[in-house]
This record gives structure tokens, sequence and C-alpha cells, in this order.
């Protein structure tokens, strides 16, 4: 039995020595599955926008995927290719979109910028598509809220990513119908970061325009729907056929809510007061800020002054006007004391004293 196995092993052997000397190459064996794409931290170096664009066009020529179900709703969802990116973080599809970008500018050096940026753009958009699905924790949402903050970023990148934080937009996306429920999820990364880039003097105006908006709609969203949800507010609304404002709460007589919801509009007031100062120094006088930020910046403020229970309402109309007259402290400080009548002895008069003090006439040489 070893001599016949010898003799198969030289007859394949000297196959193999035959069809390499007449230039054919052995054929391998067929993969079971398709060779796996070389993925970021393996030996192989690759470009993260080429990674994205081979793993998209691998997704694209896939066999039509059936919807699933969603349970919730008993109708059918979207099934997106959660393996497609299972060894990839954030961080990978955060490069492609920088790699993308770049790719985009270096191409289009002889066409026109408007060209190049809606080119960078939409491969920014195909970078992030399936941002989502890698945002699995804290760590995750961290590197997301780390590139918005930071200005060496991309800004184009930058300004897609807050576009998408703006509160129900049209889902045109599945990064932009889902990073709106996921700013509430993970709020400590996300909130910081836009706010960052709405409050900063040194910030790229276009992208800080941007962040001061959505954070004024979020902020606003929130508001408006917790009075919304008051059952008096409710009640009052069904029987007048219109919605009730929240600016009826600051009359001088304002119609009666539950005080939990009281409470939650104050705690929201509070919140809006601290991101309203934060804005005031791009309307002060000295301010150089880019005029676009200033009415985005004034328009924001004068909304939240006529329409929330702001803790120090005066404070942020003061902001809008520095030449009113300013507020008197919030908390503290000293209160003015009355001071009496200053005694007149102007010539030919008598002296005058506060009424009701009784003048005294003091003994000669005193």
């Amino acid at each position: 039995m070893s001599m016949l196995r010898a003799f198969f092993l030289t007859l394949t052997l000297s196959a193999l020595v035959a069809a390499t000397a007449a230039g054919q190459a052995p054929a391998p064996a067929p993969p079971a599955q398709g060779a796996p794409l070389p993925t970021p931290g393996s030996d192989v170096v690759v470009n993260n926008w080429q990674l994205v664009q081979a793993i998209m066009k691998r997704i694209a020529a896939a066999p039509p995927r059936p919807n699933s179900v969603d349970a919730a709703l008993d109708v059918p969802a979207p099934d997106y290719p959660f393996e497609a990116f299972q060894n990839l973080r954030a961080k990978d599809l955060l490069r492609a979109a920088t790699d993308g970008a770049a790719e985009a500018r270096k191409n289009g050096f002889n066409r026109p910028p408007e060209e190049v940026e809606r080119q960078a753009r939409a491969n920014v958009v195909l970078a992030l598509e399936y941002l989502p699905l890698l945002i699995r924790d804290k760590k995750d949402a961290g590197m997301v809220s780390g590139y918005i903050g930071t200005s060496q970023s991309d800004p184009v990148v930058r300004r897609y990513l807050v576009e998408q934080f703006a509160p129900d937009a049209p889902a045109v996306s599945l990064l932009g119908s889902t990073l709106d429920d996921m700013y509430d999820r993970f709020s400590q990364e996300f909130q910081p970061a836009l706010e960052a880039v709405a409050s900063l003097a040194t910030e790229e105006p276009d992208i800080q325009t941007l962040a001061i908006r959505v954070l004024h709609d979020r902020h606003w969203g929130a508001y408006a729907a917790a009075y919304a949800a008051d059952p008096l507010v409710a009640e009052r609304s069904a029987a007048a056929g219109a919605p009730e404002p929240p600016s009826v709460q600051l009359g001088d007589t304002p119609p009666p809510v539950k005080p939990e919801t009281l409470s939650i509009l104050r705690d929201q007031g509070a919140m809006i007061q601290r991101y309203a100062e934060s804005l005031g120094s791009h309307i002060a006088a000295e301010s150089i800020r880019d005029e676009r930020v200033k009415e985005e910046t004034r328009r924001t403020l004068q909304h939240f002054a006529d329409n929330v229970l702001l803790p120090d309402r005066d404070r942020v109309l003061h902001l809008l006007n520095p030449a009113a007259a300013p507020p008197l402290p919030a908390t503290g400080g000293d209160l003015p004391i009355p001071l009496p009548d200053i005694l007149s002895d102007a010539a030919g008069e008598a002296p005058s004293a506060p009424a009701g003090v009784p003048m005294v006439d003091l003994p000669p040489g005193l």
C-alpha cells in the first residue's frame, strides 16, 4: 500500500511540474464562500474609502434581501446587512468618509469648486450610511462626538453629521433616521460636542450656524412636547380645537398645569438658559463673528425669551439688548437702602429736614 501511495504522489508531482513548465498555473480549489475583504487592523494596509466602496459594491451585487418584520408594528421593515460591517468600528467609517472627501478633492483639481464639494458630500454620505450599525456603546458614540467637536476633522464630514442630529428630519437614510433617536440614548456624548460647536468663537461659521439651529430645535421640541403632554393642557387644546402654546405660561395669570409638568418645564428651562447664555458672546458689542452666526443667535435667544419659562429671562433679554439697563443679580447682592433727604442750608433759607424729623436747636458755641 505504501508503494502505491508513493507512485500516485510521484505522478501528481510530475503533473504539477509539467503544468508549470507549460506556463499554466494549477487551478486552485473553489472556496466555500467569497474571499473576505481586507479589514482595518489586519496585516494588509488598505484605504478605508476603498474598503467601504468594495463592501457597498458587494451589497449591491448580492441578491435582494427580503424585508424583516417589525414585531412592534407588525409591518415589513428593511433588513440591513449587519454581517458586512461586523469587523469594522465607527472610527473606520469616519476615516472612510474623510478619505472619500479627500479623494473627491484630489480628482477634481480642474473642476468647479461647487461640483467638487458635491462629490465630496456624496462620498461622505455613502461612507457613513451604515454608521449607526457600528455605534454600539458609549465608546463608539464618543468617537462620533469627538469627530464632530474637532475642528481638524473634515468640514464636509462634520457638517453632514451635525445635520443628521436635527429632530424629525425627513428619514432619507439609515443614518438620518437613527441618529435622532441615538441623541437621547447617548446625550452625554453628543450634546456637549454640539454645544461646543455652537459656542466656540473660533468655529467655522457655516457649521456653527447649523449647530445653533439643531440645538435650538432639539431643546424647543423637548420643551413643547412636555407642555403638550400635560393632561390639563391637552384638555384645553381639545376644547379650543388648536394646540395651546407654551408661551401662555409667561403671562400674569398662566393657565394651570400639573405640578410635575411645571417641574419638568423649569428643569428644561434651566438647561435652555445655560445654552442661551453660552451663545451670548456671539452678539456682544465687541463680537466680530460672522453675520450668519449673529443672526441665528439672535433668533434663537429671542424665541427662547418669548416662549420658555427661563430662570432669568431678563438676563437673556439683556444679551439681546446690551444697551438696556442690566438686570439685577439673580441671587444674593446688596439691596438698595433709601437715604434720608440731605439738609439744605442755602443762604437765606431755614434748614430743612426730612418729614417727621424734628429740628433741634443746639446751645450756643456748639
